[in-house]
């Protein structure tokens, strides 16, 4: 599946710095390498107060992290407990 952010306008030039560590922080996550891409959201989120998915996936990835070593498939369950996602 292919994960898209949506802009209302065209983020410019100011945005690569942002936009770059989204891109490394969702490739990390899609490898199944939780605390790197946990880092590189937490700093797209840091630089772009407004990206609410940069840090849904960084808490994601917190999560993830702590599950320790079970087998990452990159699915993701859909009857997870929105009220222990913070959501």
């Amino acid at each position: 599946m292919t994960i898209y952010e949506v802009f209302m306008e065209d983020p410019g030039a100011a945005a690569t710095g942002w936009l770059s560590e989204f891109d490394s922080g969702v490739s990390a996550y899609l490898a199944g390498e939780f605390c790197i891409a946990q880092k590189h959201l937490s700093r797209a989120k840091d630089l772009n107060s407004s990206d609410m998915l940069a840090e849904a996936l960084a808490q994601r990835c917190r999560r993830l992290a702590l599950r320790g070593s079970e087998e990452w498939t990159g699915a993701w369950k859909l009857t997870e407990n929105i009220a222990a996602s913070g959501r």
